[in-house]
């Protein structure tokens, strides 16, 4: 590959593509975590996008009401946004 470095872009592409779905890398997701390998700037770039992430998908997890309080959290929600009948 040659480059002289991956672009946050192509770095959100992969993590995104990943969190979606979860499928096998393509031939560019080889060529750039190829490339990460060999330099050090961009796997330290990569690690930073992967960590922050990881934060997110945590947080996301957090936010999310367990299976006992979803029901009563949906019934509130929806009262609430619901216009009175006429």
């Amino acid at each position: 590959m040659d480059r002289s470095h991956i672009s946050e872009a192509e770095i959100e592409e992969i993590l995104s593509s990943k969190a979606s779905h979860g499928e096998g890398e393509s031939e560019t997701e080889k060529d750039i975590l190829a490339h990460c390998r060999s330099c050090t700037e961009c796997a330290e770039r990569l690690g930073d996008y992967k960590d922050v992430h990881r934060e997110i998908e945590s947080l996301k997890e957090l936010s999310m009401p367990s299976q006992a309080e979803a029901p009563k959290n949906w019934i509130a929600a929806i009262s609430v946004s619901t216009p009175p009948s006429r």
